[in-house]
Parts: C-alpha cells; sequence; structure tokens
C-alpha cells in the first residue's frame, strides 16, 4: 500500500504501557497520532488523534484510508520517551500491536533537560526524545563504558537505531567518556570542535536520545544520538 493510501477511512485502535521491569504500566493520557509517512513533523496536521484512558486504551473510530503511515504516540509526562513508528492500515478495523514507551531515568531527564537548553541557547528548538534514539544512545553508552580505551571506539548507535525500529537518520556514537556529570557531557558534546556539533546544534533535526550507563571505574559515560526524519 501506497502513503496516504486510497478508499473508505479505517478505524483503529490500541494499547500504550511503559516498559516499567518487571511490569509494565498503562499510560493514560498519551496523545496517539496518525501522521502521513515520509513528511517532516514539523507544523505537520495529524490525519486522526486519539488520547488514551487510564487503562492505556486509545481508539479512533474513523481514521484516514487504508495504507502506510507514521504512528506517534506522545507520553503525557516528562517521564517517558515519545514514540515513532511506521504502521500499515489495512481495510476494516485495526489493531495496532502494544508499543513501550521507555521510562527515562531522573539523571536522563537532567541531561535531556540541558541539552535542549543547548540548543536553545543556539537559537535552535528542542528536540523530543525518540524511543528508538533512547535505546540507541544507551547502547552506544554502554558499548563505550566496556571500551578498554584502546584503538577505535565501538560505534553502535545506527545498528541499535536501526533495530529498535527507529526512522529517519540516526548521527553516529556522540559520546563523552570524560564527563563527570550532565553539565559537563552536553558542554563537551556542543563545543565547536566535537565532530557532532552540527548534529546536536543543527535546525533539521527532527527528535533525540540521551543514554547514561556506568563503567567499571565507577564513573558514568554518556551518548547521544540525534535524528533527522524524514
Amino acid at each position: 500500500m501506497t502513503p496516504g493510501g486510497s478508499g473508505p477511512p479505517v478505524a483503529l485502535s490500541g494499547l500504550v504501557t511503559d516498559d516499567a521491569s518487571p511490569l509494565p504500566s498503562p499510560l493514560a493520557g498519551a496523545t496517539v497520532s496518525i501522521y502521513k509517512a515520509g513528511v517532516a513533523l514539523t507544523g505537520a496536521v495529524p490525519l486522526a488523534t486519539a488520547t488514551t484512558s487510564p487503562t492505556g486504551m486509545w481508539s479512533v473510530a474513523v481514521g484516514p484510508p487504508p495504507g502506510s503511515y507514521l504512528l506517534q504516540i506522545a507520553p503525557a509526562d516528562g517521564g517517558h520517551a515519545t514514540l515513532h513508528r511506521n504502521v500499515t492500515l489495512a481495510p476494516g478495523a485495526n489493531a495496532i500491536s502494544s508499543p513501550q514507551l521507555t521510562v527515562l531515568s531522573a539523571m536522563e531527564q537532567q541531561c535531556i533537560t540541558l541539552f535542549n537548553q543547548r540548543r536553545v541557547a543556539l537559537g535552535v528548538p528542542s528536540l523530543p526524545v525518540d524511543n528508538a534514539a533512547m535505546i540507541a544512545a544507551r547502547a552506544e553508552a554502554a558499548g563505550i563504558a566496556a571500551w578498554s580505551g584502546l584503538g577505535t571506539p565501538p560505534n553502535g548507535t545506527a545498528a541499535a537505531y536501526a533495530s529498535a525500529g527507529g526512522l529517519g537518520n540516526v548521527t553516529g556514537d556522540d559520546y563523552d567518556s570524560g564527563a563527570s556529570d550532565c553539565a559537563m557531557a552536553t558542554a563537551n558534546m556542543f563545543a565547536a570542535n566535537n565532530s557532532f556539533f552540527p548534529q546536536n546544534s543543527g535546525a533539521a533535526m527532527s527528535w533525540f536520545g540521551f543514554g547514561i550507563h556506568p563503567d567499571p571505574v565507577g564513573n558514568s559515560d554518556f551518548a547521544a544520538a540525534v535524528v533527522q526524519y524524514p
């Protein structure tokens, strides 16, 4: 089916939970939006929207025609990432598989806030936190934490992003293994001599993730994955 599709409108519904362990929790008040696929979301008007109930359920009685679309699920709080994924809607009723929104730690939220403050200070918009980018950034931070420091550092961001269902193009491994806290890490990531400064400060970037992982000597390693969509 082609983006946008054709034919009579379809119905769709689903359940939204987080990835809390060992028991995921339903997310109430999350905004579910359907957009055209392959189109920048900034300023875009969703084709259909819904809000999750206290049990995490949502439904749209009259949605877009059958076809391929982008599904966005934005949490009602700052403690979870926003999910972006491709969906294909068939004629009739569509039950969307239960997506899980990543729970953000307090330290991740602090780093995310500082990262966005750096962007705003440079005159570019702050970025929503993307679910797949969070998974990729965490994987990159874990790889750096396990790195011996010899040879070429690991670069698993793009592969981790793709395996997590990421959309668009994610930058490589923008990491900081020498920072002691979020303030130092984000300052280094926005330094003019940082090779990823153009992406971190780029006005065309769409969303991002920020991962943190403890290293063997008791410190933490930081990583950012910034995405451009489409």
